[in-house]
């Protein structure tokens, strides 16, 4: 009978952990857990300033000495949004229909002209599945199809949506224009896995299911996690399971502490604070980190002030010529859209 390489390591494995202190293994976790935590705590009041003072602060300054160029700059963007989408709409079409562009943005202007874009796409839709019922990959081609027509409308229900928030957004001036948004928020869209995992967490500590006289302080924290979970916020709800875990900690005695557990406690900070961490470097590099140091100083402020109306003024002019481009485009599909029509109406005539 022989025995396999990786049943020899195995046993190694096992006769080695054997070997081994657990006392000191469990000290050098625990250190470890310690340290990370320290970590966690000091990203965490850093990023935690820094939206809750730094950036209303910024945002301010900024709205009010620069409100004019902020607005004009938010028009091109969506501008810019809005004419980039009815191209990919006009190349999808053509491409779908085996038409020319022209054609398609011909057929399109007047749909949208005449507030029946959507329609026409349901049309479109229609005709492709009746066409595809014999292919035996019609189910394929279906959904592709489909989430080819979503996407488009997706895009154009997305414009709508930030041309609706565009005054709540804030102004980045290390960026391009095109990367305006609400950056303080950027860092709290986790995946909702990690969402679901604190939420159902805290729930198991707050569900009236799970405890049966449950305080007043409890029922309200619970509707303030259920509202936190609702909003997709995890930044708040694992704030509030931090404190769960402090006070836990009073009671929880690492010496006697299954190893496991102490392992599992460092790796859910060291997640924690990986996160964190990816949220600083994202602060550290937006205009309104360390802006309370330069608007306590006049001249420091006025320098700022300098740069940030150079940047927003040349910004603006990028994005201005852009859209005279993408503006360029449209304009010779028209033109040749017009030609193709002339031509038509003359050979009809003949």
């Amino acid at each position: 009978m022989t025995i396999s390489r990786s049943t020899i390591t195995q046993v190694s494995l096992v006769q080695s952990l054997e070997q081994t202190d657990a006392s000191e293994l469990r000290a050098q976790e625990w250190q470890a857990y310690q340290k990370q935590s320290k970590k966690l705590e000091r990203s965490s009041q850093l990023l935690k300033a820094f939206q809750s003072a730094e950036m209303p602060e910024y945002q301010g300054w900024i709205e009010s000495n620069f409100g004019t160029t902020l607005g004009q700059c938010r028009q091109v963007i969506v501008q810019i949004k809005q004419t980039e989408d009815f191209l990919d709409q006009v190349h999808t079409y053509s491409s779908l229909l085996g038409i020319s562009k022209s054609s398609a943005f011909r057929i399109l202007s007047e749909a949208r002209q005449n507030g029946t874009l959507h329609e026409v796409w349901q049309k479109l839709q229609e005709e492709q599945f009746k066409e595809k019922r014999q292919n035996p990959r019609f189910e394929d081609s279906e959904d592709s199809f489909a989430s080819t027509i979503h996407g488009l409308f997706d895009g154009a229900e997305e414009t709508n949506h930030n041309n609706d928030g565009a005054g709540r957004h804030t102004y980045h001036g290390d960026e391009d224009i095109s990367d305006i948004a609400a950056s303080q928020h950027r860092n709290s869209k986790c995946c909702s896995q990690s969402l679901k995992t604190v939420y159902h967490k805290l729930a198991r500590k707050l569900h009236p299911d799970f405890n049966t006289n449950p305080s007043d302080e409890h029922k309200a924290l619970f509707q303030t996690v259920q509202s936190f979970y609702k909003f997709g916020d995890v930044e708040a709800l694992e704030e509030i399971w931090l404190k769960f875990q402090s006070g836990a900690e009073q009671s929880f005695d690492w010496k006697t502490a299954a190893i496991a557990e102490i392992i599992n406690r460092r790796r859910s900070v060291e997640k924690r604070l990986k996160r964190t961490i990816v949220g600083l470097k994202s602060a550290k590099l937006h205009p309104a980190w360390g802006f309370h140091k330069i608007h306590k100083n006049s001249v420091l402020l006025s320098k700022f002030g300098r740069q940030t109306r150079s940047q927003l003024e040349s910004d603006l002019k990028s994005a201005s010529h852009h859209l005279g481009l993408i503006k360029k485009q449209l304009k010779n599909l028209e033109a040749k859209s017009q030609k193709n029509t002339t031509l038509k109406n003359v050979k009809i005539r003949k």
